[in-house]
């Protein structure tokens, strides 16, 4: 069991606000421009955000992703797999690399791009494959190293992430089609 840590030099004293309401994270870290990664408490529920702010960096915009705490856990799982595919890229090397993190959420990237998406999909109907939505973010390797080493120590502020159980281990998983893997209902992941 870890000692609390003092939050206050991570998070400041920025109060991100969305409709007159102050979500108050226990964590926050700026990953570059106006880009932060930070938690919050909706409903009793958990998340993890990576928005941006506006510029006095005292609401939270539409801009960026929130992810359930499992989605995250399944992020942080695929580091070393993008960071392989980013060093792929910075030497020109012909990579595509997509990688499904839960519901409909991918993590994608290929050559030609110094980019990492973090985006939402959807299944058209009578499709047989997904296409991105605008949902998401995009991260410049640079920012994406920043998210990276927020979030191997976001956990110490935000202890829910290692309670977390994959969806693979329980057991409705096998029984029934689940959604967090099947998102579409048809096995198109």
């Amino acid at each position: 069991m870890s000692e609390k840590r003092d939050t206050e030099n991570l998070t400041g004293s920025v109060e991100i606000q969305r409709d007159d309401r102050a979500l108050k994270p226990r964590y926050m870290q700026h990953i570059g421009k106006e880009l932060y990664l930070f938690d919050s408490v909706f409903n009793g529920t958990t998340y993890i955000h990576v928005q941006e702010l506006d510029r006095e960096n005292t609401r939270s915009t539409l801009n960026g992703i929130t992810l359930t705490l499992q989605r995250c856990n399944e992020l942080y799982s695929i580091l070393p797999e993008v960071v392989i595919h980013i060093d792929q890229i910075r030497r020109s090397e012909p990579t595509f690399y997509r990688r499904h993190i839960g519901g409909n959420w991918y993590v994608t990237m290929e050559t030609g791009f110094n980019t990492v998406y973090i985006r939402k999909f959807w299944l058209p109907d009578n499709a047989t494959s997904i296409r991105a939505t605008g949902n998401g973010v995009s991260l410049s390797f640079n920012q994406f190293d920043e998210l990276k080493n927020g979030l191997r120590i976001i956990d110490s502020f935000v202890p829910e992430l290692n309670s977390v159980m994959p969806c693979y281990l329980s057991g409705n998983h096998l029984r029934d089609l689940c959604i967090e893997c099947s998102p579409n209902n048809n096995g198109i992941a």
